[in-house]
């Protein structure tokens, strides 16, 4: 596990319970893609941590510019595609995730997959 994917874990905890200084950090730093392919690589389960972070990267991932957005699109719909391994993907995390989508089909006409589309229809 690299050591900046657990500063970022630890960010988003923080931001999470209100520290503004974490939360500059995150929220200055979502239109660079990279970062958003981080945020999303903490969305996938890791049993180490609980699902604060988790939620907290797919929140974030959830107000990201829609550039950055549509470059981790494919990565988003296989989140949506949990359980893997038997974990399932918790309701606070996969619904900033399927708004994410919702974006993506809206703003740029993103046709998401056949197994993950009507959970986009429903939003």
């Amino acid at each position: 596990m690299s050591s900046s994917l657990n500063t970022l874990r630890d960010d988003l905890i923080a931001s999470l319970h209100s520290d503004q200084a974490a939360a500059s950090r995150i929220s200055d730093r979502l239109g660079d893609r990279e970062f958003v392919r981080h945020l999303v690589e903490v969305c996938e389960p890791f049993d180490d941590y609980t699902n604060d972070p988790r939620m907290e990267a797919a929140y974030y991932l959830s107000i990201a510019p829609i550039g950055s957005l549509a470059a981790v699109a494919a990565s988003l719909e296989g989140l949506l595609r949990l359980p893997l391994d038997g974990e399932t993907m918790d309701s606070s995390v996969s619904c900033h995730l399927v708004q994410c989508l919702g974006r993506l089909v809206a703003e740029v006409g993103f046709s998401p997959s056949d197994d993950v589309a009507h959970l986009v229809e429903r939003t």
